[in-house]
């Protein structure tokens, strides 16, 4: 695994969780380690922009969502606290294959499919400590991150899932709040 997101894996408390995270950042496109969070440059801030901008959306995303759950009295430790974390830190992990030049749509579903195939490779260890509600619960999360920007007229067959759960509420937020371009956050690095 890349070592750009350790501190942000390293917040999950559950060691399950924590496992799936480091399984999915190690089986997604390469792309995602050095992009930047918006391939068109129109809907990120400038600390978004650029190599490895992507990586540095990702560590506001998890710095906005904690204190979201701060807000929600929230606790770390939490089966939602680590939960929250791991979506906010898989949210965008297939933004695009390493063959695209533009963001897929469909990136918040490559995702959550992601997330449950590295799952069902831990099942099939002797370290798996994760539930089934606890991956879906962690997938439905990635794949509603999305919120009212749900459809896009360039893909009509695809309609992703809006938030609905707190804890989508919450990852959702974190990250519309980390793509606006009026909010900076200092030290992102």
């Amino acid at each position: 695994m890349k070592t750009q997101l350790n501190k942000e894996t390293a917040l999950i408390q559950n060691t399950g969780i924590r496992t799936l995270v480091q399984n999915c950042l190690a089986s997604c496109p390469t792309c995602f380690w050095s992009m930047p969070a918006a391939t068109t440059g129109k809907y990120h801030p400038a600390i978004s922009l650029g190599t490895g901008g992507l990586i540095r959306h990702t560590k506001a995303v998890v710095r906005i969502a904690q204190h979201l759950m701060h807000m929600q009295d929230i606790a770390p430790g939490t089966l939602w606290h680590d939960n929250i974390l791991a979506a906010c830190i898989l949210h965008d992990c297939c933004k695009k294959s390493d063959n695209e030049t533009y963001t897929a749509f469909d990136h918040p579903t490559r995702a959550a499919q992601l997330i449950t195939a590295e799952a069902t490779l831990l099942a099939c260890s002797d370290d798996s400590l994760i539930s089934p509600s606890t991956v879906r619960t962690i997938a439905a999360c990635v794949e509603a991150h999305m919120g009212r920007w749900n459809t896009d007229p360039r893909h009509p067959n695809i309609t992703l899932p809006t938030p609905i759960t707190p804890l989508q509420q919450i990852v959702h937020t974190a990250d519309y709040l980390a793509s606006r371009k009026d909010i900076t956050l200092a030290d992102i690095s």
